[in-house]
């Protein structure tokens, strides 16, 4: 996966005020094996992103994210997982993923994993809701942020591993930022859930102090 920098953008969306009667100018084509997202439906989703991780770029990320995005050698692993202390930049590696993604054309949706599972719970309230359909039936890429922060119970434990396992035997690229590792989670959420992280996504884990307390 190629890194699109603040500079490709910043060249992309001038092209596209210095044409603006041009439509083939007004979208983002960074990757045009893979599609391209418009300008302004780009602009509509960031608009989304939390304020403390609107400025989250993948240049500006920890040289072992870098270097697993940018690798071609993934073994079939194209999610990835990452984990580390509180602080270490998880959460805004996983928004500049997300940034990235969209920027290449790539169907995505970012989440935290509370928030997920309040959706889910939506549904036993309102029986009009389907949220939980909706996650199990979505086929782009999904970034599901804090996993293992959940408060466990039979219900959360099998609907992560119902949505889990779903995408990784259709073969779904998952990605999740953790205070946990896969051993730690594991112990936490059971075996099954780690398993199928494990064997979907690749591992980066994040080390140092934390950011937020210097």
């Amino acid at each position: 996966m190629k890194i699109i920098t603040k500079k490709d953008v910043g060249e992309a969306e001038q092209k596209a005020s210095d044409n603006k009667d041009n439509p083939e100018f007004q979208f983002f084509s960074f990757s045009p094996r893979l599609g391209k997202i418009r300008i302004s439906h780009y602009e509509e989703l960031m608009d989304k992103v939390p304020t403390n991780f609107y400025d989250a770029w993948l240049e500006d990320c920890e040289l072992k994210v870098k270097d697993w995005v940018e690798s071609k050698d993934k073994k079939d692993k194209y999610g990835l997982f990452i984990f580390g202390a509180t602080g270490t930049g998880k959460t805004y590696a996983l928004f500049s993923l997300y940034r990235n993604l969209l920027l290449q054309g790539y169907r995505s949706r970012i989440i935290n994993v509370v928030e997920l599972l309040r959706l889910f719970k939506k549904d036993f309230k309102y029986k009009d809701e389907n949220n939980f359909e909706n996650y199990l039936e979505y086929q782009g890429m999904l970034l599901i942020d804090d996993i293992g922060a959940e408060k466990n119970s039979e219900f959360v434990d099998e609907t992560l591993y119902h949505l889990i396992n779903t995408r990784y035997e259709e073969g779904l690229p998952t990605f999740f930022s953790s205070n946990l590792s896969l051993k730690e989670l594991a112990e936490k959420n059971g075996d099954r859930l780690a398993s199928r992280i494990a064997g979907m996504c690749g591992v980066v884990e994040l080390k140092g102090e934390d950011k937020r307390l210097k």
